[in-house]
């Protein structure tokens, strides 16, 4: 189902944010980057065919969504500046990838 889609792509997305460490070069991480923006963009079109299908009352009456909302904003807040590297937010950007993290917490929906 589109669910089990969705949730192997947060797998996935989560799998890639841990490959990358303090040491690994530049062009590995450059890699890892565009995988983690190309993620964002399923999971920013994800939230806009449920927007649609459910309208934005149905959208945002469900806590699971709003929590998705949330953490899409941000990780495409976060691909903007990824796709931007000369504006650079410091600390700041490495919160909102951190906080990408948090998007394993779905799994919990789809497993109840």
């Amino acid at each position: 189902s589109f669910d089990h889609m969705v949730t192997a792509c947060v797998c996935l997305n989560t799998m890639v944010l841990c490959l990358v460490t303090a040491d690994s070069p530049t062009s590995y991480n450059k890699v890892v980057e565009y995988i983690t923006m190309g993620f964002s963009g399923l999971f920013t079109i994800e939230a806009i065919l449920k927007m649609v299908g459910y309208g934005l009352r149905g959208y945002f009456k469900n806590g699971w969504n709003q929590f998705d909302f949330a953490i899409v904003l941000l990780s495409d807040v976060d691909a903007v500046f990824l796709a931007f590297p000369e504006s650079d937010l410091g600390e700041i950007g490495n919160i909102f990838r951190v906080l990408r993290v948090i998007r394993i917490l779905r799994v919990l929906k789809v497993t109840k």
